[in-house]
């Protein structure tokens, strides 16, 4: 029964507030029938919207909270790849020493092409990284919908 109850919006300010979006504190029934968004519809059904009638931009939306967390995992990558970049690689040779323990290195500064290329970071990878769940949850809808193309057929057989 609780899926049917709408929360109340935990910030003071926005209960007040006319223009708040009502997806912030709509229901999980509500989300699912966009029934938040029909007093907007009606409203635009009535007369045009201006930007007066707007909602607020809901918090995760805000391009503000979506550049810090794109920009989290940005610099997080920028990072390891200096770190890879500034070590020196050090590489073992087959050279034992007179006593048998010791071993000689070499020091080998050179990287090769396959080692440069991945030491780069990349948007795509950053994004996914960053918002991982949504493409896991479009990724998830778009196997349904094609499973279900595919099937309709052999059900309606």
């Amino acid at each position: 029964m609780y899926c049917f109850a709408d929360t109340l919006p935990e910030n003071e300010k926005r209960k007040t507030s006319k223009l708040y979006c009502p997806k912030e504190s709509a229901s999980f029934l509500s989300r699912l029938s966009y029934s938040w968004f029909t007093s907007m519809a009606i409203l635009g059904w009535k007369k045009p919207l201006t930007i007066n009638d707007l909602w607020e931009v809901r918090d995760g939306d805000r391009s503000y909270t979506i550049f810090n967390l794109f920009n989290k995992y940005w610099l997080s990558m920028l990072r390891k790849r200096n770190d890879r970049i500034d070590r020196i690689d050090i590489s073992q040779t087959n050279g034992i020493a007179t006593n048998g323990s010791a071993k000689k290195y070499q020091i080998n500064g050179t990287k090769t092409k396959s080692e440069s290329q991945k030491d780069k970071p990349g948007i795509l990878r950053t994004m996914v990284k960053a918002f991982w769940f949504y493409f896991l949850t479009g990724a998830f809808f778009k196997l349904l919908s094609d499973m279900l193309t595919f099937v309709s057929p052999q059900i309606m057989k």
